[in-house]
């Protein structure tokens, strides 16, 4: 009878014979023979079968008790022969094939085969009669806690696969509308598993039934909320982009306008007459106009331009849908250089693209512009501008934008509305104080209150510091601030008016009120005199607690009360803040009187070393490079959970870092080493974001203050980060030169890392001007000359580029073998920024040998990494590449959605390569799948594209136009050397 047993798992245990079911009715029984039918043919041995009976608390005779089970067992599903003795143990002897779990496991094998031969219907059969093997839940009857909590999860796990598998299979061969009620079933039971979900929305997107996809994805988005408390995944998030890009007839994302106008003030008076005359003329729209609204608001510093011209910003936002843009120009702030127009008009276009991809070049990026505002209702309001020099290039040349600028002089030559902001008269001012203090206590002390305003010049800044000052102290009479006032005036006229009421705000800050807690009264005093200190057009709390050596808390609670004083202004972002210019020149001439050289040197360097720790652990976070720069044993100063958190601060404090970078230059002997150790910290993350002009800044500066220094080593990587900037800008000539300098400076060092890495720039510059000889000798050289080092941080960067080389040699062997050191290498490092532009490039180079399969999974990993870190450049590169596999593999259906988002991504970058090749690959996509129509009106747009088309990259064309493709596409894409698309190392 033995002979003819047949096992079950795949459900309650079953045992049977050609007679029936054989009955193991003791549980203990069930255990002991589901264990060794777990594993046939091999021992179990009595320990592993007394945890699995009884756990961490067996029986004191639990060995015996087995061998009594074993011998009943055997009784039981008749004879010795099946169940044997072995070494200190049993085995179950039984053909693999009599247990249905082994049968499940060979069907599973087969149809897979199946598959991986192109014969997806014969895999599909396969799986299907392996999962029908099922009875329910595997060893559903088997009371073995140590069993349940193993190998149940395991065999679940495994069928769980197994079904997927068969899902995708049957969506593969076009059964979409046949699987739509088993993905019910499956996500009603499997809520979590966003597989199951995503080929639901698929199935139901392929089955023409988009309202329901989209309902189901809401659905899945609130299960994951209400469960989790995270949000559904990037591939459910890609189906989303995708179904809502459909709807909409577009494959972008819905534009969001962008609001940047700074918050509106409440306690807003007078100015009747002015704000009128901005409002109408920036709402004018009387008849036709060749160029947009300019007005112009000027006046001296201190009179409220900025509050005027934000009220009357807010009043017309509704007129202008497209977005209200907001920059502060900087023109009269002491210590701040004027913002460049490279600097605005990049801020404005990414404010509408963040992520696109601008020129450094300031022509180039003025027709941008340009063309980026044309046709919009959007208003700008340009701040604190230094000259009509510097608001002239920044004018849109549509009609339907406005401008609003504010100045200190009058920009007369500006074809503009001219309006002058003057000082209150005493009524306005007697009615902001009335806002500020309260009506009856100003009206009270009418007489004071009109000294209170003639002290304060009729300065709003003025008055708002002498308001919030009597708000904050119920019981100080406003008689009494007006003597103050008088006892402390400067001078009578223009801005210094105001001094004043800056010395009794200060003051304040050790007032009786304050004598509670001198030591804040002391830092909140310091902190007034140490933030003007500090050339930045901003600062944070971080920061502020670093200048003064107190906790962030302390650091807080001193900022607020400067708010609340109007010492500081809160900026447009929470938790950032700002000076106005005038309180900048009072708070340094306050340090400079009070505080000693050394002590304000030393309050600039504590912030200056919080900046450098900082970027070494974004640096960490997005590259995997540790630098010596920080103690690895301190706490660090930001929370990075992520390296997109990374690019994120970085984002936010790159307008910082860069006039940090301005006043370090002026300050060699102090500052000077902090701008050499930052700059090639932060160039290569710019670079690949497309940040140039700030890289191309930080790396100007560097150079010059490394040779103030005469050090040699940091002119040499200085030089480095210049060079990619040359290249980009088409200078090939002044890159090499610079590259030819840095060699020689590093070999003077006698530092042989540092030689190698000069090498391999030089490599990296001859393969992107061409010289591919040269190339691949100087990178082979570098590598050469570490190969008995330590593993430098740069080595999966001089790998992959060698790698890169080879491929565009047509090497592609080699060019996989160097690449998957280079993959090796960052993974050891943990250079996330790199691994998202390796991973690419090795799908590609096995797409060129013929492994699709280790393709996609590479691309697959590439798109995951590459979203991880913000590297949209190459996102868009594997998205064409995985299009161009499946297309290969006959997947045309598979292979749209990946280019519509390649296509998608390519547009919010403003990249013409991009957009270019994935029309082309729409278009064979469409045609593929029989939509003729459609197809010959993506590639009458593509032509349109590659006719303005000035370069592309090479080994991007070469795997997309290969063989069959590149007969069929006669108009492809041609390449030119210097492109700084694809997934190569586009820094050095």
């Amino acid at each position: 009878m033995t002979a003819q047993l047949r096992f079950g798992l795949l459900g309650p245990l079953e045992v049977r014979s050609r007679g029936g079911l054989v009955p193991v009715r003791a549980g203990k029984h069930r255990v002991i023979l589901a264990s060794l039918l777990l594993q046939p043919n091999r021992p179990v041995s009595i320990d592993e079968l007394i945890d699995r009976l009884w756990g961490e608390e067996p029986v004191g005779t639990a060995r015996a008790t087995v061998h009594q089970y074993v011998m009943r067992l055997r009784q039981s599903i008749g004879g010795d022969e099946l169940i044997r003795t072995a070494a200190d143990g049993y085995l179950i002897e039984v053909a693999p094939e009599a247990i249905d779990l082994h049968q499940f496991e060979d069907l599973v094998l087969r149809g897979r085969r199946a598959g991986e031969q192109g014969d997806l219907a014969s895999e599909a059969s396969s799986l299907a009669e392996a999962l029908a093997l099922w009875r329910g839940a595997p060893l559903a009857d088997i009371p073995s806690q140590r069993l349940q909590l193993t190998e149940v999860p395991r065999l679940a796990e495994q069928r769980l696969q197994v079904i997927e598998r068969r899902v995708e299979v049957e969506s593969l061969l076009g059964r979409h509308a046949e699987v739509i009620a088993e993905l019910r079933a499956l996500t009603n039971e499997y809520p979590l598993r966003e597989v199951f979900w995503e080929q639901l929305i698929e199935a139901l997107y392929r089955s023409d039934r988009r309202a329901e996809a989209l309902a189901a994805f809401q659905t899945v988005r609130e299960v994951m909320d209400d469960e989790l408390g995270v949000a559904p995944g990037p591939r459910l998030r890609e189906l989303h982009a995708a179904l809502l890009a459909e709807s909409a007839g577009t494959t972008e994302e819905p534009d969001r306008a962008p609001r940047q106008l700074p918050p509106d003030i409440v306690t807003f008076a007078g100015r009747a007459a002015e704000l009128e005359t901005l409002v109408q003329a920036l709402d004018n729209r009387s008849g036709p106009r060749q160029a947009p609204v300019v007005v112009a608001l000027h006046g001296p510093g201190g009179v409220g331009k900025s509050t005027l011209a934000i009220r009357a910003a807010h009043l017309v936002s509704d007129r202008f849908p497209d977005g209200q843009l907001y920059v502060d120009l900087q023109g009269s702030s002491p210590g701040l250089e004027p913002l460049t127009t490279v600097d605005v008009l990049g801020r404005f276009l990414r404010a509408r693209t963040p992520e696109a991809d601008l020129p450094s070049d300031e022509g180039e990026l003025a027709a941008r512009f340009r063309t980026e505002f044309a046709g919009r209702r959007m208003l700008l309001l340009l701040d604190n501008a230094a000259g009509i020099k510097q608001v002239m290039p920044l004018l849109p040349a549509s009609s339907t934008c406005a401008v609003l600028i504010t100045s200190r002089q009058q920009l007369t030559t500006l074809p503009a509305v001219q309006v002058a902001a003057t000082p209150l008269d005493t009524a306005q001012a007697i009615e902001l104080l009335s806002l500020l203090a309260g009506r009856d206590r100003v009206l009270a002390e009418s007489d004071a209150a009109a000294e209170v305003a003639r002290w304060c010049g009729h300065s709003p800044l003025a008055l708002r510091m002498v308001g919030a000052r009597l708000a904050g102290s119920p019981s100080l009479a406003i008689a009494t601030v007006a003597r103050q006032l008088q006892a402390g005036q400067w001078q009578e006229t223009d801005e210094l008016s105001v001094r004043s009421s800056f010395d009794s705000s200060y003051r304040q800050l050790q007032s009786e009120d304050r004598r509670d807690d001198p030591d804040h009264s002391l830092a909140a005093a310091r902190a007034i005199r140490s933030i003007g200190l500090l050339l930045a057009p901003e600062v944070t709390v971080p920061v502020v607690a670093a200048m003064l050596s107190v906790e962030a808390d302390e650091a807080a609670r001193i900022l607020e009360q400067l708010v609340e004083l109007h010492l500081l202004e809160v900026s447009g972002v929470p938790g950032r803040y700002r000076m106005h210019d005038l309180l900048r020149l009072y708070s340094r001439d306050l340090a400079t009187r009070i505080d000693s050289a050394s002590a304000r040197d030393a309050t600039v360097l504590r912030a200056y070393n919080w900046y450098l720790t900082a970027v070494a652990e974004v640096n960490h976070s997005i590259n995997g490079t540790r630098s010596d720069v920080r103690d690895t044993n301190a706490p660090p100063v930001l929370q990075l959970d992520s390296p997109a958190d990374a690019i994120d601060w970085l984002d936010a404090e790159l307008g910082t870092l860069v006039a940090l970078a301005a006043q370090a230059a002026e300050r060699p002997e102090l500052l000077g080493n902090w701008l050499t150790q930052v700059t090639p910290l932060v160039a290569v993350i710019l670079q690949k974001r497309g940040r140039w002009h700030e890289a191309r800044r930080l790396a100007t500066l560097s150079v010059a203050t490394a040779r103030r220094l005469d050090d040699q080593t940091a002119e040499s990587m200085a030089l480095r980060s210049l060079a990619t900037c040359n290249w980009r800008a088409g200078r090939f000539d002044e890159a090499e030169e610079n590259l030819r300098r840095s060699l020689r400076l590093i070999q003077l060092t006698g530092d042989v890392e540092g030689e190698a890495r000069a090498i391999h720039n030089l490599g990296w510059l001859f393969h992107r001007m061409g010289r591919l000889p040269d190339a691949i000798e100087q990178l082979g050289r570098s590598i050469e000359l570490v190969k008995d080092l330590e593993p430098p941080s740069w080595l999966g960067m001089g790998l992959h580029n060698l790698g890169e080389a080879y491929a565009q040699a047509g090497e592609h062997h080699q060019a996989m073998q160097y690449l998957e050191r280079s993959l090796a290498v960052r993974r050891q490092q943990g250079d996330v920024g790199g691994l998202s532009i390796t991973l690419v490039a090795l799908g590609r180079a096995y797409g060129q040998l013929g492994r699709h399969q280790e393709a996609l999974e590479m691309l697959a990993e590439g798109l995951q990494v590459c979203r991880q870190v913000g590297n949209r450049e190459d996102e868009w590169v594997a998205l064409l590449m995985k299009s161009e596999l499946l297309l290969r593999m006959h997947q045309p259906a598979e292979a749209e959605p990946a280019v519509r988002q390649a296509l998608a991504i390519s547009r919010r970058l403003r990249n013409p390569h991009g957009e270019a090749a994935a029309e082309r690959q729409l278009s064979k996509a469409l045609h593929a799948l029989g939509r003729t129509d459609e197809a010959e009106a993506a590639h009458q747009r593509f032509k349109i594209l590659f006719a303005d088309l000035p370069s592309s990259d090479d080994l991007l064309e070469q795997f997309l136009t290969a063989k069959d493709h590149q007969a069929a596409n006669a108009g492809a894409l041609h390449s030119s050397s210097g492109s700084a698309d694809g997934p190569g190392d586009s820094s050095i």
